[in-house]
């Protein structure tokens, strides 16, 4: 027998379950591999799992070559919810002693945030029911050794799978070998490119990316454009235009979707603003990103001074890149721990004495009262903490608003209130726990987010209502629309205070 790789995609796709085949053979002629299979079958009954305790790997196979393996296949159960990011995958080429891939489960199979959700592509494929299926060709020449180590302090109870793969008597000088590797960044710095993947010492091509997002801040987070630096290049010769646009898509996307080359097969919004989960995918599958020595993968986040959003960010980015190289190679960093490698919202930090009055609990009469999101054009520079306000819109002249916030401590000094001015923005009347504050006018010919003060007061420890009432607006203002950014009790007196003043 003699060996032929056939990374022909086929375009017909399975009626049956929906996944379009990775590799094609011609059905109309001899085929010149021996059909073979490792699984965690069991012949004398129906217990067809293995257990994975606490600390334990657990080999689904080691096998020798020359072969190539075809298809993976695993379902899980266990009580551990964050399974797929703590049970971890490896595979070892060739009998060396280290892995040339490695990510948790999840992950590999383009399972982002150890959640489960439905997509196929040719290489990737999760069925109903949690079953997760990869198509990557995976050629070899002396060996491969698969593993599943459980780094949870829960038993799996259950672990199912196959290996499926091709025995052959000899194989090209010319084929790749097939690596994975998972990475993370929670948070990743603001300014800072995410690195998805980085390899050295070999000749081959990039594959593609599953790319997991988990916001933090308010706001879109695809405006970062990707960077593929090819064999130590100064200038990366291939950079993209923006998230989105690499990942093939367009305008922040919309709904959910996963075709052959891309897709957005998650999208689930935890709060309107913040704590949002995304999982993104880009394979290369129609033309490999080849290089000849290196390549160095990286995605922008935040305000670097290239990209073309200035807003800081803590958004949390995890990933699995997939590429292939001629020999065997180590792969580059350590695989983060597993607590470190579960999904968290972390609050964006915040000014001290900082109430944000769009989280607060509040009660409106009168006009419509919602978190509004700051644009990038007129947040520029920063200013709106999270990037976000509290916004009252259609209100009329006696509406009032009550937020509602709780103090752990006395705070004392100077108070302040951090506004947004407009157009159309009206005059409002301010009262603290029953003490009136003054009228603020929020009139402004442009859109403007500016501090007032609020005099000198010390507030106690303990639950506390700011009343926001609209009292009228300036001639030139076109409506009574009002909106705070937030409330800073206990600061210390701004010299560059504002030239807002409150009305008499």
């Amino acid at each position: 027998m003699r060996f032929t790789l056939n990374l022909m995609l086929a375009l017909a796709v399975c009626a049956a379950s929906g996944v379009a085949s990775a590799q094609t053979v011609n059905l109309g002629k001899v085929q010149n591999y021996e059909s073979a299979r490792v699984s965690s079958e069991d012949r004398t009954g129906n217990a067809d799992m293995r257990r994975i305790g606490p600390g334990e790997t657990l080999t689904l196979a080691d096998v020798q070559g020359p072969g190539e393996i075809t298809h993976l296949w695993t379902t899980i159960s266990t009580a551990d919810p964050d399974h797929l990011r703590n049970i971890v995958f490896r595979i070892y080429w060739d009998g060396n002693d280290f892995p040339s891939v490695e990510s948790p489960v999840g992950d590999f199979f383009g399972l982002g945030h150890a959640k489960y959700y439905i997509f196929d592509n040719p290489v990737q494929a999760i069925g109903t029911d949690n079953a997760m299926n990869c198509f990557w060709p995976m050629p070899f020449r002396k060996s491969a050794r698969v593993t599943a180590t459980n780094e949870s302090q829960t038993t799996v109870g259950a672990y199912y799978y196959y290996v499926d793969y091709r025995k052959y008597d000899t194989l090209p000088d010319d084929i790749t070998y097939f690596h994975a590797q998972y990475k993370q960044a929670m948070p990743n710095p603001d300014g800072q490119n995410y690195l998805i993947a980085e390899t050295s010492g070999g000749r081959g091509h990039f594959a593609g990316v599953s790319l997991s997002i988990h916001t933090q801040t308010n706001g879109w987070w695809g405006e970062g454009d990707d960077i593929f630096t090819i064999d130590g290049e100064e200038t990366p010769s291939l950079w993209g235009t923006g998230s989105e646009d690499y990942f093939c898509g367009a305008w922040c996307y919309g709904k959910t979707f996963y075709n052959n080359y891309f897709g957005m097969p998650l999208r689930e919004r935890i709060d309107q603003a913040l704590d949002n989960y995304w999982n993104v995918y880009r394979l290369h599958l129609e033309s490999p990103i080849t290089f000849k020595k290196s390549i160095k993968v990286e995605i922008e986040h935040g305000d670097n001074g290239v990209s073309n959003t200035r807003k800081p960010r803590n958004n949390d980015y995890s990933s699995c890149a997939y590429w292939y190289v001629d020999t065997p190679r180590p792969l580059i960093g350590e695989l983060a721990k597993a607590a470190d490698r579960l999904p968290s919202f972390k609050d964006m930090p915040a000014p001290a004495g900082a109430f944000e009055a769009q989280y607060m609990e509040r009660d409106s009469k009168g006009g419509a009262a919602e978190t509004q999101e700051i644009g990038r054009a007129d947040n520029k520079d920063g200013d709106w903490l999270n990037n976000d306000q509290l916004w009252v819109r259609d209100g009329k002249p006696g509406d009032t608003a009550k937020i509602t916030f709780t103090t752990t401590e006395t705070l004392a000094g100077d108070a302040a209130l951090f506004i947004t001015r407009a157009k159309d923005y009206g005059q409002i009347q301010l009262n603290l726990d029953g003490k009136d504050l003054g009228v603020i006018d929020g009139f402004n010919p442009e859109i403007d987010r500016v501090r007032v003060s609020l005099g000198e007061m010390s507030v106690p420890a303990g639950k506390h209502t700011l009343t926001v009432t609209i009292k009228g607006k300036n001639p030139k203002s076109k409506a009574f629309f009002w909106g705070i950014d937030y409330l800073q009790l206990g600061g210390v007196k701004d010299p560059k205070e504002a030239a807002v003043k409150k009305l008499k």
